[in-house]
């Protein structure tokens, strides 16, 4: 029963601290404790502290049998449950933490909801052909190609993101922040269009579905540029 009680207590995120005077204070840090343990002068023994996080089932070093999956989990030192972890040879593995301390939700266990962005490690399995999300870093675009993630486009000095406004009919969803692809990337718009390089500093082209340079703005920014009405990418 007293391990009930402290499992309770801890999935509650009930905490205190103690304030100048040394009585008890609710403890708000990060909006996880609650006022059930700010009596004044005490505090509930079955309260942890502030930054105690709650168990999880899926934590760093035990051991699973779905391989390559993907789901949120503890890190081995109960200092996190906002890792992600991969299931490697048997065990979890922690594949990354959620960017900035936001909330690891499982997905479709190819995958995890960072604070409401999709992300995923390259070289893993999927299964939803064509789909795109952000890589572990936000550093690049996966693609689901084959059955596995793979790295398609690379967004330095922007981050991947979800682009939800629609910016463009070939950047939509989880993609690089200003819609750009640098030189031998994926590209995703047809033969004979261009885009934007991510930096803005010059104009890429598809060609055998990789992105190559067309034109260098040479210190210039790549922009959409409108000329009686007709619209066409140029240097600025």
């Amino acid at each position: 029963m007293v391990g009930l009680v402290l499992v309770a207590g801890w999935a509650w995120g009930f905490g205190c601290s103690l304030n100048e005077e040394g009585k008890g204070a609710p403890c708000v840090e990060d909006g996880i404790c609650e006022e059930e343990c700010a009596t004044a002068g005490s505090c509930d023994p079955d309260c942890g502290p502030c930054d105690t996080p709650p168990p999880s089932a899926f934590v760093e070093g035990r051991g699973c049998s779905s391989e390559g999956q993907l789901r949120c989990g503890s890190a081995a030192d109960g200092s996190s449950n906002d890792v992600a972890l991969l299931c490697q040879d048997g065990s979890y593995v922690a594949a990354f933490a959620c960017p900035g301390g936001s909330q690891c939700t499982d997905s479709d266990f190819t995958a995890v909801d960072c604070g409401g962005v999709l992300q995923t490690v390259a070289g893993i399995p999927c299964s939803a052909e064509g789909a795109h999300l952000c890589s572990e870093d936000l550093a690049a675009v996966l693609f689901c190609q084959d059955g596995s993630w793979v790295e398609g486009i690379h967004c330095a000095p922007v981050g991947c993101a979800d682009v939800s406004e629609d910016a463009g009919l070939y950047c939509r969803g989880y993609w690089c922040e200003n819609c750009g692809f640098q030189v031998g990337d994926l590209c995703t718009f047809p033969a004979g269009t261009a885009a934007c390089s991510t930096d803005l500093g010059a104009i890429v082209a598809c060609a055998d579905g990789r992105a190559v340079l067309e034109r260098d703005c040479y210190g210039g920014t790549c922009t959409l540029l409108d000329s009686g009405g007709d619209s066409s990418l140029g240097c600025r």
